[in-house]
């Protein structure tokens, strides 16, 4: 055999390998998915940017987004086994035998700090205050090889809080807060301010899962319109900004609302297109509720 056609054996033969190698990746990454997804069964979740998310304990506050500076705790574990893999809450790390000199919450720059893709991907669908769960297949992790306790292809799941977060989007909101007039407005537990006038009735409050009969509209806080909906048109209440459903659970048909509301109750990190909202722009909205379907 000549030198030239041993080499193209041999370039062969190396692309053959490769494309092993990403099959068995391939159908490893699917069959973790399809564990996850069994697990999880009806449980409520997002999955984006090859991972699962799931909330264990809500919060309303900033959603993470790359270059933020972020404070976690966290727990990262096998699935399957329940193997505590790392964390650094010192409780757990004590359970299960893990040698910590220290617990405080983890610092980490979102999309810079070297992570496991997973945990990395998972972050940016997490929120100032939250707990919650992200899963990821072994392609979102250490893929085959061994990494310390964890075997090779193995699905991971990271239980996580962020008590910490702060970025150039969220000092630029709070510095708008500045000049807003909130005169007249309540404080509410949420985070926006508000206030309802008209009369409380007896009649039922709106769900989470209701239709509503209502009107509301959208503006800049100096009062700029942005678009308004019908007059009473019908409205799914898991369809409409978080600061107006909100706001619609505490008002019986027939009152009215006034509420200005952070970004992370609007159209958060990402602003929106149509309507036109910048990131990280608070809002106003004037709303009535006219009945509940």
């Amino acid at each position: 055999m000549t030198r030239q056609g041993t080499r193209i054996i041999g370039i062969v033969a190396l692309l053959s390998a490769a494309a092993c190698g990403k099959s068995t990746e391939l159908t490893k990454a699917e069959a973790a998915d399809t564990q996850i997804e069994q697990r999880l069964g009806q449980t409520p979740h997002t999955k984006a940017h090859g991972v699962y998310h799931v909330v264990t304990a809500p919060s309303w506050g900033y959603e993470v987004n790359e270059g933020d500076t972020v404070l976690l705790w966290y727990v990262a574990q096998v699935l399957g086994s329940g193997l505590v893999s790392d964390t650094n809450v010192e409780a757990v790390a004590a359970e299960a035998g893990l040698q910590r000199s220290t617990a405080q919450p983890l610092r980490v720059v979102a999309g810079q700090t070297e992570l496991t893709a997973g945990l990395g991907n998972g972050l940016l669908l997490c929120r100032l205050g939250q707990t919650a769960q992200i899963y990821c297949n072994p392609s979102q992790g250490f893929g085959g090889e061994w990494r310390g306790l964890v075997p090779p292809w193995s699905t991971l799941m990271y239980t996580v809080q962020i008590v910490g977060l702060n970025g150039p989007g969220i000092a630029a909101e709070r510095r708008q807060w500045a000049s807003i007039d909130l005169q007249g407005l309540s404080p509410d537990t949420s985070g926006m301010f508000l206030s309802i006038g008209g009369t409380a009735t007896t009649e039922a409050l709106p769900q989470p899962t209701d239709t509503v009969l209502a009107w509301y509209r959208c503006l800049l806080p100096d009062g700029t319109p942005l678009y308004e909906t019908d007059q009473t048109e019908q409205l799914p209440m898991q369809q409409l900004p978080i600061a107006v459903a909100l706001c619609l659970r505490q008002m019986h048909p027939g009152q009215t609302a006034v509420l200005v509301a952070p970004s992370p109750l609007a159209y958060g990190k990402s602003g929106a297109q149509q309507p036109p909202v910048a990131p990280y722009q608070p809002l106003r909205f004037e709303l009535r509720l006219d009945g509940i379907k």
